[in-house]
């Protein structure tokens, strides 16, 4: 899930992410369940991580495509500076268990061990994170039934050592 609280990624058993654009959130919720078996048409983005074409639950048949959304079909997005309001303050504290990564393989954020995700512009980064490393951050985003979604404001290795990753404003 990213930090808005749309789904944008399934973790498969084995450890592979599979990624996908967050307009297919509803859709992709409605079809597949954890735990339902998927098949996956995509293509490999780096080692581990697929961009989906095609999501097919193997056992409703359903599949969702990776189509943009329809033009003048139901309400327009919000505006980025409307949806910011539905954001809320958040922590996370925890091990790393997966990596998230951008289309060159840079580190873009982590799934903590209770799954919680944070994500990060890849240049902001200052320490390492490996599996199994310990991880903090605070930031801005979404606590629901799914769980902890966060664009990070502040990370390190504990609540107590936070770093920003951001400058301040002139």
């Amino acid at each position: 899930m990213n930090p808005y609280g749309e789904i944008d990624g399934l973790r498969l058993a084995d450890g592979t992410l599979v990624l996908f654009p967050p307009h297919l959130s509803t859709a992709l919720n409605a079809a597949v369940k954890p735990g339902d078996a998927v098949r996956i048409i995509g293509r490999l983005q780096v080692r581990g991580t697929v961009k989906a074409d095609a999501i097919v639950n193997t056992t409703s048949g359903q599949t969702i495509y990776d189509q943009p959304p329809t033009p003048g079909v139901g309400l327009p997005p919000l505006p980025p500076h409307l949806r910011a309001q539905a954001l809320r303050p958040q922590q996370v504290e925890g091990q790393v268990d997966a990596i998230l990564t951008g289309p060159r393989g840079e580190a873009n954020g982590v799934i903590l061990s209770d799954g919680s995700i944070v994500r990060f512009p890849p240049e902001s980064l200052r320490l390492s994170v490996q599996p199994g490393a310990p991880f903090a951050a605070n930031g801005v985003g979404t606590r629901n039934t799914l769980g902890v979604s966060i664009e990070a404001i502040s990370v390190g290795t504990s609540l107590s050592a936070l770093q920003p990753l951001y400058g301040s404003a002139p």
